[in-house]
């Protein structure tokens, strides 16, 4: 059974609402519910107990009862997972997963060899490159969230101190072409 409380009542227990019950789904194994994950696009994600290729997703967590829609065994995942919810990151559609696949765009990197220096950086990183013309600079997160999103020319520098530190991702555009990216270590 799948139960939904309402954070903000006075007595939490008392405004317990039953939103589904296991429907009896078998895929390698019962799909009944257990670890949830509230991920990025604001759904909440529900894996299995055991062995299971099937996630189950409150489409609408902050609706009360019913119509929060609960969507049994509604993401049948590519592989199967086992014993936990597996990562679910959200990237939004300006985030480029070009870093992860095969490019051929060599040629526009050649034309204007652009990177962020120094890498690692605690507080300033410059763009240094050999092509003198307005950029726009977006770091993000290595789960796709926009931290920065900035206007820039080459051998100007820009304050990062106010990011996370870790493994950032950045991308250089002109004329909304992704013209150089890579990755940054913010210490």
């Amino acid at each position: 059974r799948l139960y939904q409380f309402d954070m903000e009542a006075e007595i939490i227990d008392s405004s317990r609402v039953l939103v589904a019950e296991y429907d009896g789904f078998f895929n390698i194994t019962n799909t009944i519910f257990h670890n949830s994950r509230l991920a990025r696009d604001g759904k909440i994600y529900i894996g299995v107990f055991a062995t299971h290729r099937n996630l189950h997703i409150i489409h609408e967590p902050n609706l009360k009862g019913m119509a929060c829609d609960v969507e049994q065994h509604a993401m049948e995942l590519p592989t199967i997972n086992g014993h936990g919810m597996p990562n679910i990151p959200f990237y939004p559609p300006e985030f480029n997963t070009s870093l992860c696949t095969v490019s051929s765009s060599d040629s526009i990197r050649e034309k204007y060899d652009l990177t962020l220096s120094p890498n690692p950086s605690s507080d300033m990183v410059g763009l240094q490159g050999t092509v003198n013309s307005n950029f726009t600079l977006k770091i993000f997160s290595v789960d796709g969230l926009l931290l920065l999103n900035e206007i820039i020319l080459a051998g100007q520098e820009i304050n990062i101190s106010n990011l996370p530190s870790g493994l950032l991702i950045y991308n250089i555009i002109e004329d909304n072409v992704i013209v150089s990216n890579g990755k940054l270590i913010k210490l």
